[in-house]
């Protein structure tokens, strides 16, 4: 397993725990991919970044995704944004912005640990069954389909929300082949079943 998905299942397990809803490469509202969203019992949504190399932390301040929290676009913004990582590998003075959270990966434990709480962005609330309806369709997109192929639905998405024609045709027509091909294979796969069944000595 990687780094970052261990992180961030070690969030998932975390929200779990206090009884929030989570999912994985959650793409909301045409804004971009939340690595973790959280949807907290009281109606307010926690996003969750994760990085594991610092090259990958500095380069995200010249993102477009800022350019929401920026204008103020709340109906696509979370309530709450947090860094996750391993210990250490961000300074809390070093973060972008002031209301963003921080929080450390420790790779013995397998534990999160707050090291500084994020504020509240803005209090909006998100129309319960929209929002849960669609962390379920995704869900159920990575359990069937995969996470690659979620992720290039998503990008298709981020892209035609940014007006990048080319690039949504492009990541739409990706999907579509990554699509066929996991049915391809699911189809292999039930004829290999078939054939080994049915080679199983009769009793």
């Amino acid at each position: 397993m990687s780094l970052t998905k261990e992180i961030q299942q070690a969030v998932c397990k975390q929200e779990i725990e206090k009884g929030n809803i989570v999912s994985e490469n959650f793409n909301y509202m045409f804004a971009g991919e939340m690595d973790v969203i959280s949807y907290k019992k009281s109606g307010y949504i926690n996003e969750y970044e994760t990085k594991i190399s610092r090259g990958d932390y500095k380069a995200d301040a010249a993102k477009k995704k800022w350019h929401s929290y920026i204008n103020k676009q709340y109906q696509y913004l979370p309530n709450y944004f947090s860094y996750v990582c391993p210990t250490n590998m961000i300074k809390v003075e070093e973060l972008i912005y002031d209301w963003m959270g921080l929080y450390y990966f420790c790779a013995e434990t397998k534990k999160i640990t707050e090291v500084k709480k994020p504020k509240i962005i803005h209090k909006e609330k998100k129309e319960p069954i929209g929002l849960l309806t669609k962390i379920s369709t995704q869900n159920n997109w990575k359990h069937y389909f995969g996470s690659c192929a979620l992720t290039i639905k998503n990008k298709a998405s981020e892209a035609l929300y940014y007006g990048d024609e080319q690039r949504t045709k492009k990541t739409i027509t990706q999907l579509e082949k990554d699509i066929e091909l996991l049915r391809k294979r699911a189809v292999t796969a039930e004829n290999e079943l078939y054939l080994i069944e049915r080679r199983k000595p009769q009793d």
